[in-house]
């Protein structure tokens, strides 16, 4: 698995960093909408557990096959 490279902050962040995990998945999710996940893969099992562990959000995004 390759290093992320570190977050950005924008200009009025201050000292908290702009970073928000994200999980590829093939479907539309809404904020606050129940998703039930088997997640097996070991860097998203990460991702979830590190979110869960610190209370923090992580951003699902729809992957169309083929798309652009």
């Amino acid at each position: 698995m390759r290093a992320a490279a570190p977050p950005e902050q924008s200009p009025d962040a201050g000292s908290r960093s702009q970073f928000l995990p994200l999980f590829p998945l093939g479907i539309v999710a809404f904020p606050g909408e129940l998703v039930l996940l088997h997640i097996f893969e070991p860097r998203y099992k990460q991702l979830i557990a590190e979110s869960a562990d610190s209370g923090s959000s992580f951003g699902i995004v729809t992957v169309v096959p083929g798309g652009a």
